[in-house]
């Protein structure tokens, strides 16, 4: 009789363990629809959203500037336009009063009767005087003033 139970104590541990070890592939079955929880982006260490990987995947980097035609994106079937390539031209050489000529990005987008002019960046405090006359409204002894107080 002794035995009977040893062999039904042996036989319900087996079962026991057998159920156990079906239960984790049972419980991990993917959800229902609409049972997902919510999607959280990751975020930084402040809380902003961390978007480092869409502006990888977003900017112009790997755009030819070089002079060529336009060129549609990888599935111009589905996405029209959005996504080409704009066409070339846009490095131009620009003279700069302490950097000397160099070349910089122009403008990407081209328009037959609206040609742009790519100007160099103003030098520090180039612009100073006539802000503060005309956008400011000061007189001249007024600037000549606030230069001898260090202001400016």
């Amino acid at each position: 009789m002794r035995s009977n139970y040893t062999k039904m104590a042996v036989a319900a541990s087996m079962l026991l363990l057998l159920c156990l070890a079906l239960t984790p592939a049972i419980s991990q079955q993917t959800p229902a629809s609409g049972q997902f929880a919510p999607y959280r982006p990751p975020r930084m260490a402040d809380g902003h959203p961390d978007l480092n990987g869409i502006w990888q995947a977003f900017v112009s980097a790997n755009w030819d500037l070089q002079d060529h035609d336009a060129q549609p994106g990888p599935h111009p079937e589905v996405m029209g336009a959005y996504g080409g390539g704009p066409a070339g031209q846009s490095v131009v050489e620009v003279d700069h009063p302490e950097r000397g000529k160099y070349l910089t990005i122009g403008n990407p987008i081209k328009l037959s009767d609206s040609p742009v002019e790519v100007r160099r960046s103003p030098l520090l405090g180039e612009h100073t005087e006539e802000i503060l006359r005309n956008l400011v409204g000061m007189n001249e002894n007024d600037i000549h003033a606030a230069r001898q107080q260090g202001v400016i």
